[in-house]
């Protein structure tokens, strides 16, 4: 959401850092707030999910992860090189005690 302005995705590769950051207080707000909270992001490497899993462990949240396995049209403009990448890169991840670590 951090990317939509106007009601249109604008991405902007210089702030991703700012989006994540946007992102995981977005979601420590909302914990604390009482709220259920869905993160819709392309999480290849375990370590990407780490700051959420420790977000939802510090507010006693049951945290969980959802994968989507089939074919979804590219409504971003991502390359496909970059796609194809990212599913080279992919690292199953598991999920004991609140603790994010991949799958060996």
């Amino acid at each position: 959401m951090f990317f939509v302005q106007n009601g249109s995705y604008n991405y902007e590769p210089h702030k991703i850092k700012e989006a994540h950051a946007w992102c995981q207080n977005s979601v420590r707000h909302a914990l604390r707030t009482g709220l259920d909270v869905v993160v819709a992001n392309t999480f290849v490497k375990a370590w990407k999910v780490e700051n959420y899993a420790k977000i939802a462990r510090n507010l006693n949240a049951t945290f969980s992860i959802e994968v989507a396995t089939g074919k979804f049209e590219n409504i971003h403009g991502v390359a496909e090189e970059k796609i194809a990448r990212m599913r080279n890169d992919w690292e199953d991840i598991v999920i004991d005690m609140g603790i994010v670590s991949r799958k060996c």
